[in-house]
């Protein structure tokens, strides 16, 4: 979800240049960094290992470079108001981004507030680009700034929005999120309402990689889980070995550590001491 809030921000930029034009002088080097910062969002696929690394790495490259476009026009002496915000803006919003799923999960307010900075200051691009319009767009310009500028205000305005709720609260608008504990069971929202897992049907927990846990259920699923489209995936004892047609050993419940709303080390502490509390009561 975040990268394509990012990419509709870069997309977005076009729309200003047919309110008031973007410095000449910044052109080529403005062209490489939106290119870099593309690639890098189109290149993340949103699971840990070099490939994401790698992506990430672009992206803060390609926002140095989107810096660099605004200095250069600055040197230059053709500067504008809605050029700059704008290029900051999507700068931070992706730096940001980059925080989020680098550091640890104790500075993600960090993250989440450079993120929303970002959006802050490409909203203000906009109402500076309208108001100092040095130009008249045509029927065709004017479509033009109506389906794409309005398509990266609503993604800078609706995730501002969102980013000022996980300043509160960091599970703000995941699908899934774990709202308690207790001795009988883990406690989760869910689209389709709230469900409690109880303990004895989890039967260990396992870190997936950096920033997941999964939990594994029993196959098949306990009746009052089956229904409720949660993120499974089935687990084998063999993975080579799948035949469509036989259920699989176990399944496997996948949760982020913001669904959770705990550090990774702490989640895992936490469910394995209920986890163990309950085997030892059974």
């Amino acid at each position: 979800m975040l990268n394509r809030h990012a990419i509709v921000l870069l997309v977005g930029n076009a729309s200003l240049t047919l309110l008031r034009p973007f410095p000449p002088a910044s052109y080529g080097i403005l062209g490489a960094g939106l290119l870099l910062v593309g690639l890098a969002l189109l290149l993340d696929n949103g699971e840990p290992g070099v490939r994401s690394h790698l992506s990430h790495a672009m992206a803060l490259l390609g926002a140095t470079v989107l810096l660099g476009a605004v200095v250069r026009s600055l040197a230059a002496g053709s500067s504008t108001t809605h050029f700059a915000l704008a290029q900051i803006g999507i700068c931070l919003a992706v730096v940001g981004l980059v925080l989020e799923l680098e550091l640890p999960y104790l500075q993600l307010k960090t993250a989440i507030a450079v993120q929303g900075l970002g959006d802050l200051l490409y909203l203000g691009a906009f109402a500076s680009g309208i108001s100092q319009r040095t130009q008249t767009p045509s029927t065709a310009g004017w479509v033009f700034i109506l389906l794409i500028g309005a398509l990266g205000i609503y993604a800078a305005f609706s995730n501002l929005v969102l980013q000022l709720k996980r300043l509160r609260n960091p599970q703000a608008g995941w699908r899934f999120r774990v709202i308690g504990q207790d001795e009988r069971a883990l406690r989760l929202v869910t689209p389709s309402g709230e469900i409690g897992i109880h303990w004895s049907e989890i039967e260990g927990v396992r870190r997936l990689n950096g920033r997941q846990l999964l939990l594994v259920l029993p196959s098949p699923l306990p009746e009052l889980l089956a229904d409720k489209g949660l993120p499974v995936e089935e687990l084998h004892t063999e993975p080579g070995i799948v035949d469509p047609r036989i259920p699989p050993e176990r399944y496997g419940l996948i949760l982020h550590e913001q669904e959770i709303g705990l550090s990774l080390s702490d989640a895992e502490s936490r469910l394995g001491a209920h986890l163990a509390t309950s085997n030892r009561a059974r």
